[in-house]
């Protein structure tokens, strides 16, 4: 159990050493959607940039969500055939 919690602990560290770094970037990607607006108020690059940010979003939870399917029916076919 002493193992688990500094695993957890020394992973929130890591995540909260790191975190300085990822709110860098999200200035930087903001600056350059604002800059990038066209003269009637269009922000193409805003939507590219939202399109990507919302598939980089999905990509793992659908990987996750097929795997999740995967395993219950494998365990579901297999107690039926213990039965």
């Amino acid at each position: 159990m002493k193992k688990y919690i500094g695993l957890v602990l020394g992973s929130l560290f890591f995540i909260l050493l790191c975190s300085e770094f990822s709110f860098s970037q999200c200035a930087m990607c903001r600056a350059t959607v604002e800059n990038n607006q066209s003269a009637n108020q269009t922000n193409t690059i805003g939507n590219g940039l939202n399109q990507g940010i919302l598939y980089l979003l999905s990509v793992p939870y659908l990987i996750l969500a097929t795997f999740g399917v995967w395993w219950y029916r494998h365990f579901k076919k297999e107690a039926r055939s213990k039965k």
